[in-house]
């Protein structure tokens, strides 16, 4: 709808005549100041300005336009005092018309002419009741009062009723902000919920962490305690035995010397039998032709007795010593004589069948002499019959006389067995053991997962493809890995079947459980070694045999110690001599020992420490030993430990893989948690990450052992130069691979050594062999001095062999 107005004629007329002095009574203020705030025109507000004084500063500032009024400060009560006076004063009420009058559309006019109580509604619908209104109020014809009136009551209605819904409008937006504001704080309420209760929870678990934590700490604290006190005590006994120990020194330095000639005499007395022994294998050949060409009363018997002889001086076992060769070839002479006594007593008392000949008139020969007996038979003959025994021969194909590239042949007569098939991972000598020579095999048996155990099995595959290769689950799924990141490091075995082939033939069995390997029953029992690693138990029907693999009765951070078999009267026990003149030092202590040079180099001079290890089972010793103990030996937590190389695809993909065979306090660990931690960290495989982690001290495990290739090669690289930087040589590291390279030339870096090779120490050693009570014993797997040390301690007691590579060795049972 539109404002109506008088047409601009009627409009005209009307001013033409005397306006009225003052407005209707009922006009409404409401009215007046609505319609002074819409006046929009500049001489309008001109001519109302100038015929009410003190208007014009209101209402002529530089921005003249709708509602300019209302946006002034104090406007409204300006304009609430205009609108009074206009209703008041003439004048003003004038000026009023002249400006409204501009605004009412002609039609608007015109209509107001029209106006009756008839169509008053009909002209409410048409234009706006304000409209009419001031067309009415402005008109100079004038309306009538009642028509006025009910102008001004229809306008004051819909003027509440606008108040009322401009009222509830503002209230509904009022509400749908506050509504929106509701939302946003609800929003926020509830991230700050989930944010608490997230909070909650994790304050919860630290609780939980700090209390197991205190408990830990206070059982260390009892611990320490106990043993400070314990400390005291052994300090005062130990006071006491000092001096003891002082005076038995030099007991034993007399005593020593007294070894030492006494080794002399039975070295003398060595040769001695050794002469002795030349003199009886004379006599022995001497009685041999003498039997041989001996005139006998009985010609069957003689060469029966031939026979007999030569069968005993054959089968005389090559490792009895010459006065048990002497004692046992006289012996049997005495049996023989004896039954050849009896043999001829019998014949002579026996009465002679020749008159009974004679006598059927048979024409007969010349009579035999009376002391001429016929061929001997029954009992004469199974007094001299030679009893075989049973025999077993070792031949050591490698690992015998050095560490490496071990493999054993074990041949009990009907069953033959290899024992492991690895290579030599230092590239010295023979790469792999020669098995196209070895003749049929019942079946292999690997102990564990490292390359001098297993690095050959390619080898044996392709020569032997039908063979059953058996080991633990751990060793099975270890053994692939190990050879798959062998080839890729480019040290596969030429000529080798590919490495499926291989995992094709092997069979999985459980610690424990025995299986059949041809005509011998074997037991896997756990060896200590590495995760996985078995000794093996042979029994056959007439001979048991242990071999123990790479064995170490240590307690590890990861797997338990060796079980030995509850068995004892071990015919054969083939044992490892890779540490056998070391005395035991507790990984613990080479934890300590770590911890104190990565301290030292990362914090106090700015340097990063190398740790080359085996990717497989050693570093995983490390990482444990450092994440749960280095704490307890001041590692601080600022000291960040970097994983590389093959070291991380065994520990996250491996080892967690295979809880149950670890430890207890591992078997509920997180598998991703078991090896890292917030300062144990994984290196991607990639020479710019190794470059990132390098601009800072920290300590880095890599693989390999050897420093050649790999991710410890790159790090030997770049750090070996700094006199700031360090390298720990793990025990192995140290004796056989790393200390050539770790001090060659152009080298600077701090070389520190700890024992962490997880192998039987002498005394162990010694203590296995107490346990077992073995009738002969094989000492393999380690160097030419260390057997010698080890069989010296054990030849009082024992029979002892140490064949070299190629040897056999021939026991009689």
């Amino acid at each position: 709808m539109s404002d109506t107005t008088p047409s601009g004629g009627d409009v005209r007329d009307a001013q033409k005549k005397p306006p009225p002095q003052v407005p209707p009574e009922n006009v409404p203020e409401e009215l007046l100041r609505r319609r002074l705030g819409r006046l929009d025109t500049r001489r309008a507000l001109a001519e109302l300005c100038k015929s009410v004084p003190g208007l014009e500063e209101a209402l002529l500032p530089p921005g003249i336009q709708a509602d300019a009024l209302t946006r002034r400060s104090g406007s409204s009560q300006m304009l609430r005092s205009v609108a009074r006076r206009i209703k008041q004063d003439a004048a003003a009420w004038n000026a009023f018309k002249t400006a409204v009058v501009e605004q009412i559309p002609p039609e608007t006019g015109e209509a107001v002419g029209r106006l009756s109580g008839d169509n008053l509604d009909e002209l409410r619908e048409a234009h706006t009741t304000e409209g009419l209104l001031l067309a009415a109020l402005v008109s100079e014809n004038g309306v009538e009062p009642g028509l006025l009136d009910s102008l001004v009551e229809s306008w004051e209605e819909e003027n509440r009723r606008e108040e009322k819904k401009a009222h509830q409008d503002a209230k509904v937006k009022e509400l749908e902000s506050r509504l929106e504001e509701l939302k946003k704080d609800n929003e926020r309420l509830s991230f700050a919920s989930r944010a608490a209760k997230e909070r909650a929870e994790s304050l919860a678990e630290e609780v939980r962490l700090l209390t197991s934590e205190r408990e830990d700490v206070s059982a260390r604290v009892r611990e320490a305690e106990e043993r400070a006190r314990a400390a005291l005590s052994v300090r005062e006994r130990l006071d006491e035995r000092i001096a003891e120990l002082e005076r038995r020194g030099a007991q034993l330095e007399r005593a020593l010397e007294g070894e030492r000639r006494a080794y002399a005499r039975a070295a003398e007395r060595l040769e001695e039998l050794h002469a002795e022994f030349e003199r009886v294998v004379a006599e022995r050949d001497q009685i041999r032709d003498a039997l041989r060409h001996a005139r006998f009363t009985d010609e069957g018997f003689g060469e029966l007795l031939v026979r007999a002889v030569k069968n005993e001086v054959e089968a005389l076992p090559d490792t009895l010593d010459s006065t048990a060769r002497t004692a046992r070839l006289l012996e049997f002479m005495s049996r023989v004589l004896q039954a050849h006594a009896e043999l001829r007593g019998g014949r002579e008392r026996r009465p002679s069948p020749a008159p009974a000949r004679e006598e059927e008139g048979e024409e007969s020969g010349p009579a035999p002499r009376a002391g001429r007996p016929r061929p001997a038979t029954g009992d004469a003959l199974r007094s001299v019959r030679v009893k075989s025994r049973p025999t077993l021969a070792f031949r050591a194909l490698g690992g015998a006389g050095e560490v490496g590239g071990s493999s054993h042949l074990l041949d009990f007569g009907s069953t033959r067995v290899l024992v492991d098939a690895g290579i030599k991972p230092d590239g010295r000598g023979q790469l792999a053991p020669d098995f196209e020579e070895i003749g049929p095999l019942d079946g292999a048996i690997i102990t564990h997962a490292h390359l001098d155990h297993c690095g050959a099995l390619p080898l044996l595959v392709k020569n032997h493809p039908q063979l059953p290769i058996y080991c633990t689950p751990p060793s099975a799924k270890l053994i692939v890995s190990a050879l798959n990141d062998h080839a890729a490091m480019g040290g596969g075995v030429p000529g080798g079947a590919p490495i499926h082939e291989v995992k094709k033939r092997l069979v999985s069995v459980p610690f424990g459980k025995p299986f059949e390997v041809g005509g011998a029953t074997v037991t896997l029992t756990e060896s200590g070694h590495i995760l996985g690693a078995a000794s093996v138990l042979l029994r056959s029907s007439s001979a048991m045999v242990f071999h123990t693999g790479d064995i170490c009765m240590e307690d590890h951070f990861s797997i338990p110690p060796a079980r030995l078999p509850e068995v004892s009267g071990i015919d054969l026990l083939i044992m490892e001599a890779t540490l056998a003149d070391q005395r035991p030092q507790p990984f613990n202590e080479s934890i300590k020992k770590m911890v104190r040079v990565i301290n030292e180099t990362t914090l106090e001079r700015g340097g990063t420490v190398l740790i080359p290890t085996y990717a497989l089972g050693q570093a995983q010793e490390i990482i444990l030993g450092l994440k749960y103990f280095g704490k307890e030996h001041g590692l601080e937590r600022d000291v960040f430990i970097y994983v590389d190389g093959s070291v991380v695809t065994t520990s996250e993909r491996l080892y967690a893989e295979q809880l149950r065979y670890m430890k207890p306090y591992l078997q509920h660990t997180d598998p991703r948690e078991l090896f890292f931690s917030e300062n144990i960290r994984a290196v991607a495989n990639d020479d710019r990450a190794r470059e990132r982690i390098l601009a800072n001290p920290c300590a880095i495990i890599a693989s390999p052992v050897t420093m050649e290739g790999g991710a410890s090669a790159f790090y030997r690289r770049r750090l070996e130069g700094s006199e700031r930087n360090a390298v720990i040589l793990p025990s192995n590291a140290a004796s056989s691979y790393g200390t050539h390279r770790a001090i060659g030339e152009g080298s600077s870096w701090r070389v520190e050594r700890v024992s962490f090779a997880a192998h039987c120490t002498q005394e162990e050693l010694l203590g296995i062999t107490e346990k077992l009570s073995p009738r002969q014993i094989i000492l393999i797997h380690g160097s030419r001095r260390r057997i010698s040390d080890l069989a010296f301690r054990l030849a009082p007691k024992h029979k002892i062999h140490t064949p070299a590579v190629g040897e056999t060795v021939r026991t009689v049972l």
